[in-house]
């Protein structure tokens, strides 16, 4: 057998056309494909594409980049026909040849025009599609399984609804996860993602009670968290009846979170700063993680987690008018927070004490609830043990 007909078999089972060159880490700026060349390649080839500036640099290759980018699109691709794509006179349905996937889909960030061309002839004749065509993408998935269970919980079964009998399979013939499973989905991406922070004993954070005018509150126990009997009113993160502390880390933030309504007559406010006396350990919702590239290895799930956290996170921090169905719309983040409170662990096992959140009120600052009641709060000088917060200061304003 000839070497060209030796090239061209090996080329047409390995799905792509063979280029004697090197690559290095200089020529691509996606994370993981450097991260790739570093990790497997040597110093003793010069790149070919931005030599002589690359003498010394770690290189691989060719060959050995173009594997491993379609290892990465076959995570998330597949080759239409393989996929059960239907034909009419063309693709029915979204088909990209390898141009429009390395141009349009991917963001690999050649450094060189030569090597983005090389790359773009080696896969030249390849067609991609999503993989599992006819399904919902696991984010898709995911999202509609989150507006399916709120639906759920908010109009057909409040407090039974872990109890349904509806299968994943079974689930109105979709994908999505039924609202039976979902908190556990949730759950899960939660973990993959490592959504979790610690709030350092000594952190001040701050809580605000309004009040009429002349009125003076300076006790941990009128400040804090408030007692079931006085918790007439739902919340983001907790019914009506349900003790929680909310608070933020600024007096702008806890003014904008708490005085949601403007008053008919002048009211006082009265802002507590309280310090943690022991570390919490909290589900952090401020900051998502960047969506993995491709390329590396065992992202799937994490990328497809975080493309619906992104979703999510815009319905669970949106603000809810106050016009009477609030205790309604409340009802999916307080199923949420009961869920991540009672049932969910952190890292090593962890009970999760509470939920850091972008603020819907102020932009760009955080708030948080702690799940601790009216017990959880000191005053200066009392006995700190099993407490959770201690009051440093109580200061009074009127709300204009």
């Amino acid at each position: 057998m000839g070497r060209a007909k030796e090239l061209a078999l090996r080329e047409e089972e390995q799905g792509y056309y063979s280029n004697n060159t090197h690559v290095c880490t200089r020529c691509v700026e996606d994370y993981a494909l450097r991260d790739f060349i570093r990790k497997t390649g040597s110093t003793d080839h010069q790149c070919s594409y931005c030599s002589p500036r690359s003498r010394g640099k770690t290189s691989i290759p060719f060959d050995s980049l173009v594997e491993r980018i379609i290892e990465g699109i076959e995570t998330e691709w597949g080759e239409p026909n393989n996929e059960g794509v239907a034909w009419d006179d063309g693709w029915v349905g979204d088909v990209y040849d390898s141009y429009d996937l390395l141009n349009d889909e991917l963001d690999i960030g050649f450094a060189s025009d030569k090597l983005r061309e090389d790359v773009q002839y080696s896969l030249s004749d390849g067609q991609w599609c999503q993989k599992n065509f006819y399904e919902l993408e696991p984010h898709q998935a995911l999202s509609a399984g989150w507006q399916d269970f709120t639906n759920v919980v908010k109009h057909e079964s409040r407090y039974v609804f872990f109890r349904r009998e509806e299968s994943r399979d079974g689930w109105r013939g979709r994908e999505e996860i039924p609202p039976s499973e979902f908190l556990d989905a949730l759950g899960s991406v939660i973990s993959s993602c490592n959504l979790y922070t610690k709030l350092a004993k000594g952190t001040i954070v701050c809580r605000l009670r309004v009040h009429n005018v002349g009125e003076k509150f300076r006790m941990a126990r009128e400040l804090g968290s408030p007692p079931p009997e006085a918790a007439k009113y739902p919340n983001r993160m907790s019914a009506a009846g349900i003790s929680a502390f909310y608070a933020a880390f600024d007096k702008k933030t806890a003014v904008a979170e708490t005085t949601t309504e403007p008053s008919k007559k002048p009211m006082a406010a009265t802002l507590g700063k309280f310090e943690l006396v022991r570390d919490l350990h909290l589900v952090d919702f401020t900051k998502l993680p960047p969506s993995p590239s491709i390329f590396e290895p065992d992202s799937h799930t994490r990328r497809h987690g975080i493309r619906f956290l992104h979703d999510f996170l815009r319905d669970f921090t949106a603000p809810i008018k106050k016009d009477g169905r609030e205790h309604i719309e409340y009802v999916p983040t307080q199923v949420v927070a009961e869920y991540l409170r009672f049932v969910h662990k952190g890292r090593k096992g962890r009970s999760i004490d509470g939920i850091l959140y972008p603020s819907a009120r102020n932009q760009d600052a955080e708030a948080c609830v702690l799940f601790i009641g009216p017990d959880g709060a000191c005053d200066p000088g009392e006995d700190e043990a099993y407490k959770v917060v201690k009051l440093t200061s109580a200061k009074t304003f009127k709300l204009k």
